[in-house]
């Protein structure tokens, strides 16, 4: 089994401190199952864009967002998708966790 597994959630609309214009945050993951580590390798990044259809694909990334990573879990190819969701759940609070708190 070694389907690659991609995840993204929406987790917050705000104002853009700077220019006032709505944005919203993003977490991704992909993830795919390496046999030969026995192990689950997961992409996690997270981006901000305008909540409007004309810009949502200008993806940005603030500095206060954490930076890009990638999490290797040891499991079998049967668990890859429950890991696969344990991380990303894990890192979708990391990222809320950031969001300046006037937001």
């Amino acid at each position: 089994m070694n389907h690659p597994i991609s995840l993204s959630e929406f987790i917050s609309r705000f104002a853009d401190p700077d220019s006032g214009v709505m944005m919203e945050l993003h977490a991704t993951l992909e993830a795919r199952y390496d046999g030969a580590s026995h192990a689950v390798i997961a992409d996690l990044d997270a981006y901000t864009c305008p909540d409007d259809a004309a810009h949502m694909q200008e993806h940005t990334r603030p500095a206060w967002l954490p930076p890009a990573q990638t999490v290797r879990a040891g499991g079998s190819a049967e668990e890859t998708s429950a890991i696969a969701r344990d991380i990303f759940h894990t890192w979708v609070r990391q990222v809320r966790a950031t969001l300046p708190a006037s937001h």
